[in-house]
């Protein structure tokens, strides 16, 4: 049957290397669950890992060295705070801050006044999730964002343990260490994540598209909640 120009079109919103397409409605904006095809051989004797144990604990104030390798080269600071179960507050050093849990992210200005928001119309694929994983399973999703400044936008993820790894940063040396890659799809921007057992992340490596040599975010300090 013939479809007119103006009518109703499905878009194709991502097209993840390796794993396939993942098809969403253009409009309305609507979220559909998405099946997760394994990257890994599900046959493999490798032992599942307990992704859980690797959360950052609630009351855990850690302290980030983050280095922008642009034009110039820049430092600056910023200090993660596991709230609660449900909430995480990222601070920075002018005393600005967001509060992130599964539905929403809050934005405040160093006087404490909220100045942006985005929900999300279920809770995004977490890069720890509940289930326990094997070294190159992947697992992810797409889910909507709706910010006050702008249009509903459809943000596909994919997650994948790399490996297990010894890493060191301004902090310490820490052993055991879970090494995700994050692939946001045609956003263009690339993030490998490293989680110490017990203390969530302690490094992560960011690149997007005009973000030049990438951000790296390394742990200074922490305190024990």
């Amino acid at each position: 049957m013939a479809t007119s120009k103006k009518g109703s079109a499905v878009a194709t919103v991502l097209a993840i290397s390796l794993i396939g397409a993942i098809m969403l409605p253009a409009t309305p904006v609507a979220a559909e669950k998405v099946v997760v095809i394994p990257l890994f051989d599900s046959s493999s004797s490798e032992p599942a890992i307990d992704m859980t144990s690797y959360r950052q604990p609630v009351g855990m104030d850690k302290t980030f060295t983050v280095t922008y390798y642009g034009d110039p080269v820049t430092q600056s600071q910023l200090v993660v705070t596991r709230e609660s179960q449900e909430t995480t507050v990222w601070s920075h050093p002018d005393g600005s801050y967001e509060t992130y849990n599964e539905l929403s992210e809050l934005f405040y200005d160093p006087s404490g006044q909220l100045v942006g928001s985005c929900t999300y119309d279920q809770s995004p694929p977490g890069s720890l999730p509940d289930e326990s994983k094997q070294v190159g399973e992947s697992w992810g999703g797409a889910y909507i964002l709706t910010c006050d400044s702008g249009p509903p936008k459809i943000k596909p993820m994919l997650f994948t343990l790399v490996g297990v790894e010894t890493v060191t940063v301004p902090a310490g040396t820490f052993n055991n260490c879970l090494k995700i890659f994050r692939n946001r799809g045609n956003s263009g921007s690339t993030t490998i994540m490293w989680y110490a057992p017990g203390m969530g992340w302690i490094k992560r490596y960011y690149e997007g598209k005009d973000n030049y040599g990438g951000t790296v975010y390394e742990l200074s300090s922490f305190t024990a909640p």
